[in-house]
């Protein structure tokens, strides 16, 4: 959870240039995310034969989810178009090292699997 958080926290640094609205969104799920993190280490902290059943799949949802945001994430970094001030090149954007031989692209969002809901 708390390299998530981290990731959100560079995002908003690093790109100046993101619309007031999705800055607002990604600073709210940044705080959103804070408190889940601060909940699933109270949870931490009690003996796993005291914790309910309600509480363990929360738990289990909330550190999937935070995967799931994690590798959304990393896809958007290296799709977005590169901004001024923005960390990294269009070739790192693309998911190319400087060393590589040759680049291969990320998928594109339409070609990404949807995160289905959890049911």
């Amino acid at each position: 959870m708390t390299p998530l958080i981290e990731k959100l926290g560079h995002l908003l640094a690093s790109e100046l240039n993101l619309e007031k609205s999705v800055r607002k969104d990604v600073a709210t799920l940044e705080r959103e995310l804070k408190v889940m993190y601060v909940k699933l280490r109270e949870v931490s902290e009690v003996r796993p034969d005291r914790i309910d059943e309600g509480t363990k799949l929360w738990a289990a949802d909330v550190r999937e989810l935070s995967y799931d945001m994690a590798d959304a994430i990393d896809v958007w970094g290296r799709l977005a178009p590169p901004t001024p001030g923005s960390v990294g090149s269009s070739t790192e954007r693309l998911g190319c090292s400087p060393r590589a031989s040759s680049c291969t692209k990320s998928p594109t969002p339409l070609e990404m699997p949807r995160i289905a809901p959890r049911s």
